[in-house]
């Protein structure tokens, strides 16, 4: 078959909410971390919980964002994150987020560009060759194998693991790709999108973590715009706890991972790493080309928590994406 490098052509207009009327958040001046505020605005009552300061890009994107200093608060400190017991270190503590030695996040001292520095089961963030999130601006197009998924209801499991929303999931789901079957761990939720296409991210993007039984990872990234109203998302959302450190398990809510799935499953492939610490190499990693839609409310009341919890894009180097 003719191997052609093709250029991903797609026009997009991410636009942070205006937040100007809604909330102002007030920052810790001296750790600087985000204090809890409740604030009318014309949706209802929004709570701010977030235990980083909004990033200065942010601002920069959209002046709306209104920062404010506030007193230290006495005793903050980064919770402890949540996974599955029966994960491995390495596999909690990147996409997402368990055992982590030190305390990281994606703005100050603790940002993306210092975790490198934080801890030295770090280092990889900081010297790895093969790292995600990337750019998708070229792809050498190929037959790349069929993904197959086999995603079952699962129990709904919620937590606020102080960096994202996460879905922890009900052991026997998951997909197959070339021979290989992994097991579905967890879901959850970067905003704006880790993954850009031809150089410009989606609102939001939700990575879905499986372990094949050797114990390699297969993330399946999905990029959600902005349209209807999603109700699967709005049954995660509303059982989301707003605390960090959090979670909620509902044995009578059930949540399929199928219907978080677009129609089409074409994707980019290529090897890369978990976007959090300690950013382990060897993921396989699959972005659908087709988004999935969530409504504007829904984005906003998300980056109510979390204004922005995405890495930035890392250098491809010598590695190639492949696509249909």
């Amino acid at each position: 078959m003719k191997k052609i490098l093709l250029s991903t052509v797609f026009s997009f207009v991410f636009v942070m909410p205006g937040w100007a009327e809604e909330v102002v958040v007030p920052v810790d001046a001296a750790a600087e971390k985000v204090q809890p505020v409740i604030k009318e605005t014309a949706d209802g009552v929004v709570k701010v919980m977030q235990e980083e300061a909004a990033p200065a890009y942010v601002q920069e994107v959209s002046a709306d964002v209104q920062v404010v200093k506030a007193a230290p608060a006495a005793g903050d400190h980064a919770p402890a994150d949540e996974g599955h017991d029966d994960m491995d270190v390495g596999t909690m503590a990147v996409e997402h987020h368990g055992a982590a030695q030190a305390h990281w996040g994606y703005s100050g001292a603790g940002a993306a560009p210092y975790w490198g520095t934080l801890d030295g089961s770090y280092g990889l963030c900081a010297s790895g060759q093969e790292q995600s999130p990337v750019n998708i601006a070229k792809f050498l197009q190929e037959d790349v194998p069929d993904i197959m998924p086999s995603y079952k209801p699962s129990s709904l499991e919620v937590v606020n693991n102080g960096h994202t929303i996460q879905v922890n999931y009900d052991a026997g789901s998951g997909f197959e790709a070339d021979g290989v079957n992994y097991n579905l761990l967890q879901l959850h939720f970067h905003t704006p999108s880790e993954h850009y296409l031809d150089g410009a991210p989606y609102p939001m993007e939700m990575h879905l973590v499986h372990k094949a039984e050797d114990g390699t990872l297969g993330v399946i990234g999905v990029m959600m715009k902005i349209g209807e109203h999603n109700p699967v998302i709005e049954g995660v959302w509303q059982n989301a706890p707003i605390e960090a450190g959090g979670s909620k398990h509902i044995d009578s809510v059930e949540i399929n991972a199928a219907d978080l799935m677009p129609a089409s499953l074409e994707y980019y492939k290529y090897d890369g790493s978990l976007t959090t610490p300690p950013c382990s190499e060897g993921v396989h990693w699959h972005v659908l080309k087709e988004p999935i839609e969530l409504s504007e409310m829904q984005l906003k009341a998300f980056q109510a928590l979390f204004p922005v919890n995405a890495r930035p894009v890392q250098p491809l180097n010598d590695r190639v994406i492949t696509g249909d």
